[in-house]
């Protein structure tokens, strides 16, 4: 039996904060079309499915940055063109 690293440990805790990220985001899209057309459909105000969809941007714009968190460029200049 081996033990991880630290570096494996940390990966593997972004890589799982990344999945449940992108489950919730996959889950906040197909709200975005559940509610406004079948919960909130005789709701005229503006506090219906444009306030929905307010909060769900925001939901969404939170999501991708915990997905894309542990993304890094690790490139430098030089190996981008090639030199």
């Amino acid at each position: 039996m081996t033990r991880s690293t630290g570096m494996a440990a940390g990966q593997s805790a972004h890589l799982r904060a990344r999945r449940v990220a992108l489950w919730l985001m996959a889950g906040v899209v197909l709200a975005c079309y559940a509610v406004p057309y079948l919960l909130l459909h005789e709701v005229t105000a503006w506090y219906g499915s444009f306030l929905f969809w307010c909060l769900a941007g925001l939901v969404v714009i939170f999501l991708n940055l915990v997905a894309m968190a542990p993304f890094r460029d690790n490139e430098s200049p030089n190996e981008r063109q090639g030199e």
